[in-house]
């Protein structure tokens, strides 16, 4: 009898902006917030998959049911740990879940660096994401 095998192909239908800034995470939402007129709200923390221990990144995520989209703000860096290690200069990371937002990678990208405290706005293509499972929230 010949055995089939399901493939499961991870979500790469989100846009990943890696963001530089030294400041903490509340006041880059809340510079989020007033400059893309979003409104990210706390959730709890996060820790990477396959991690044991207490979860240690800071998530903070705002949904727009009328354009289907979510926005995820991730930190990176907590106590000389990575969310994801493969990424060690980015602070945080911008994930916007949904196809609204895929065409207007430039415009979010340009928005991104018009803010006072972000000193480098990186893009990231998911298909070039090794731990793909990281991005999956």
């Amino acid at each position: 009898m010949k055995k089939t095998q399901l493939r499961f192909e991870r979500d790469t239908d989100f846009l990943l902006q890696g963001l530089v800034c030294a400041i903490p995470d509340y006041r880059l939402g809340w510079q989020l917030n007033r400059h893309l007129g979003i409104r990210l709200v706390r959730q709890d923390d996060i820790a990477p998959p396959g991690e044991t221990g207490q979860p240690q990144f800071s998530c903070f995520l705002c949904e727009e049911p009328i354009t289907h989209s979510a926005f995820y703000l991730i930190q990176n860096k907590y106590n000389g740990t990575h969310y994801a290690p493969e990424w060690k200069k980015i602070d945080y990371f911008l994930m916007i879940k949904g196809s609204w937002y895929l065409d207007r990678r430039e415009d979010i990208a340009t928005a991104l660096k018009q803010l006072p405290d972000v000193q480098a706005v990186i893009g990231i293509e998911p298909k070039t994401i090794r731990n793909k499972d990281l991005f999956q929230l």
